[in-house]
């Protein structure tokens, strides 16, 4: 079983709240029992929330799964489904806002390797990298390790959007 963490759910303040929520239930146990238990079960939901892909190699099956506190969920597909593998670009944002309303946004360009069907709709995130060489490097081993052909992405036009594309 291989595991390719990807993230977690929620942003690094809102996981540090959620530990701080769990630190208070903790402290609630000895006068609040049922109250104690609440805020530690809705802490650790925050700070242990993570997502990701797992793949069985015995089964040859993937699933996305989401984990809170080390359980993950996620149905189970066959691997073959999905053929390709593709590096995407993609760009993420945060835009800050100062109290006399001015704004300054950030952007990072990531690298994400992608699962692909054969008309290139469908994508399943393996992993994100800052610098395409980590995800080129990624990818390359990917495909010896699974049997996926790397190619580049170019999704096929259905017959409907062409019709929509000529009025």
């Amino acid at each position: 079983m291989t595991t390719f963490k990807i993230g977690s759910s929620f942003p690094f303040a809102v996981a540090i709240v959620g530990g701080v929520i769990s630190f208070a239930g903790l402290l609630l146990l000895a006068n609040l029992f049922l109250v104690g238990i609440v805020a530690m079960a809705i802490g650790a939901f925050f700070w242990s929330s993570t997502y990701g892909l797992q793949i069985n190699d015995e089964t040859q099956e993937f699933r996305e799964y989401g984990s809170v506190l080390g359980l993950k969920r996620g149905d189970w597909k066959p691997l073959d489904q999905l053929p390709y593998l593709t590096v995407l670009k993609s760009r993420k944002g945060t835009t800050l806002y100062s109290r006399s309303n001015r704004s300054t946004t950030i952007i990072n360009d990531d690298y994400e390797v992608v699962m692909l069907n054969e008309t290139h709709r469908v994508k399943v995130l393996v992993q994100s990298f800052e610098k395409k060489e980590k995800a080129m490097k990624f990818a390359e081993q990917f495909v010896i390790d699974y049997n996926k052909q790397l190619v580049k992405y170019n999704p096929v036009v259905s017959d409907a959007t062409l019709r929509r594309r000529r009025r």
